[in-house]
């Protein structure tokens, strides 16, 4: 029974920063000026699936900004996105993402970069099962907010972005 309790424990304690991710995006979901997206892992697969299987690109192979992410997208275990373009709900978010870093300090900030009025940055933050990046990008005017959940290393993101 103890070893039960135990095992129950800790499988919610590692899930539980999963959780506070999901929890950003639960809070905003239904604010105005808010748009939220969940794809699941089997999404990514039929999305994958049906452009080979049609010839799009080429070669059947799935390009975004000129980034070849069929590899990643086998690792890829969910993503989901929120964008915000209402101002005041903007400052919330911008405090409550804050706020979440402070609290969990496993993650790596990887690149951080400040360009006219957009501050963009990515950390990851590796876990037992897969490892999580948050994608920022912060302008006057919107926010956008994005989490990779996979067991993609930092070695195969940083070569998918240089080829």
């Amino acid at each position: 029974m103890k070893r039960l309790l135990l095992t129950l424990i800790t499988a919610l304690l590692m899930s539980s920063t999963t959780w506070a991710q999901e929890e950003i995006f639960k809070k905003f979901a239904d604010h105005e000026g808010v748009t939220t997206i969940y794809i699941s892992k089997k999404m990514l697969n039929m999305i994958t699936d049906y452009s080979k299987s049609l010839g799009f690109f080429g070669n059947g192979n799935i390009y975004i900004n000129n980034i070849d992410i069929n590899n990643l997208i086998e690792k890829i275990n969910g993503m989901q996105s929120l964008s915000c373009t209402n101002k005041n709900v903007i400052d919330e978010i911008r405090k409550t993402t804050a706020d979440y870093f402070k609290k969990d300090d496993k993650y790596e900030l990887l690149t951080s970069i400040k360009e006219n009025n957009e501050q963009i940055s990515v950390y990851m933050k590796e876990e037992k099962k897969e490892t999580l990046y948050i994608f920022l990008s912060d302008k006057p005017d919107e926010f956008t907010f994005v989490l990779l959940k996979g067991k993609i290393t930092r070695e195969e993101l940083q070569n998918s972005l240089e080829h």
